[in-house]
């Protein structure tokens, strides 16, 4: 997984609900990629976030998703 494969995905999935290519079931579908995806995209720039945090020493975070 990483931001740069994942946005063109996303986006791709979105266009294909907006274009009409995708509906009903299949859309459904898309949505729960989209959702999924964006889930893994929030947990990797928490983590992200929290590096500066681990090289202090201090192993506490405060995100809640």
């Amino acid at each position: 997984m990483s931001l740069k494969h994942d946005k063109p995905l996303i986006s791709g999935y979105v266009e294909a609900i907006e274009d009409k290519i995708a509906e009903g079931e299949k859309a459904n579908r898309n949505l729960d990629i989209i959702l999924d995806e964006t889930k893994q995209m929030s947990s990797l720039v928490y983590s992200m976030l929290d590096l500066p945090v681990l090289d202090q020493g201090n192993h506490q975070t405060d995100y809640v998703w």
